[in-house]
């Protein structure tokens, strides 16, 4: 990778990305956060100096909830 260089990043369905640009580090390395918020297939397109690349990106529709136990419960293992 080229380093300190500027990333646009674009989700396709619309989903929530900590940043629509970066800039890569000293060795050409760049984090972004996608946060899936629309479920479905996605594509996550990121352009730099003239070239693209793209990677599919699956977001689950489910939403998982811990219903019980409750906060701060003690759970006891290898009891009856």
């Amino acid at each position: 990778g080229i380093g300190k260089t500027d990333v646009k990043i674009v989700s396709a369905n619309g989903n929530t990305l900590d940043a629509q640009t970066v800039k890569t580090d000293s060795s050409g390395q760049a984090k972004v956060v996608v946060t899936g918020s629309k479920a479905g297939n996605d594509t996550i397109s990121l352009t730099a100096l003239g070239a693209s690349k793209t990677f599919a990106l699956a977001v689950s529709a489910s939403n998982f909830q811990f219903a019980a136990p409750v906060d701060n419960a003690s759970i006891f293992i290898g009891t009856s």
